[in-house]
């Protein structure tokens, strides 16, 4: 019997781990007096993103790209120069922020955790993929993309909250302002590697 069990499990294919998130993601924003749209493309050369933002009767399309090669900056598009410009990512306070785990939830199909963190800056709700994106620098590029502040991922990271954020809502402390965004779209495909070649002049 024990020979028949040993056989088996040589037998028994191996469980292949999925492989590391490569694709586009679609986000709607909701913005006080304003509405918007971000379709980020992840890959392992980093994350591109660009946003369309209607805030009262202005359009505003912006373009950032952050690399895996030089994740300490970003790459903005200047539109008037017609080419990307690269920003130092700024140094971000420490806020005493207090998190709290909520559930979990799914958003466009996606899994997530729900946190909520209460800081001076006021609630944030996020929901998180824990485990999504399947790769711990693709994780950073992302965070970074998404602005996410150390001390936000720290408090994230305590409750076992952290990942790709696909759902966020914000409040200010006067109760009054909310703003956020939410995933409605996940597409799992190649991503053109020119989007990265932030030199090239256009």
């Amino acid at each position: 019997m024990m020979a028949l069990v040993l056989a088996v499990v040589v037998a028994a294919p191996a469980v292949k781990a999925a492989a590391p998130f490569e694709g586009v993601l679609e986000y709607r924003l909701a913005l006080q007096g304003g509405s918007g749209a971000v379709t980020t493309s992840v890959s392992g050369l980093g994350v591109h993103t660009t946003a369309t933002v209607k805030y009262l009767d202005q359009v505003t399309n912006t373009a950032i790209v952050v690399r895996a090669r030089d994740a300490e900056a970003s790459w903005v598009w200047q539109a008037g120069e017609k080419r990307y410009t690269k920003v130092p990512v700024a140094a971000s306070p420490k806020r005493a922020l207090k998190a709290e785990a909520k559930g979990s939830a799914v958003v466009a199909t996606v899994p997530c955790v729900v946190v909520v963190v209460t800081g001076p800056d006021g609630v944030s709700e996020y929901c998180s993929a824990v485990g999504f994106v399947g790769d711990a620098t693709r994780e950073l590029l992302l965070a970074s993309a998404q602005r996410l502040a150390p001390d936000v991922e720290a408090a994230l990271r305590s409750v076992n909250g952290y990942g790709l954020v696909v759902r966020l809502k914000q409040t200010s402390p006067d109760g009054k302002v909310l703003t956020g965004f939410e995933l409605v779209s996940v597409k799992r495909r190649p991503i053109d590697k020119a989007l990265f070649d932030v030199e090239r002049v256009r």
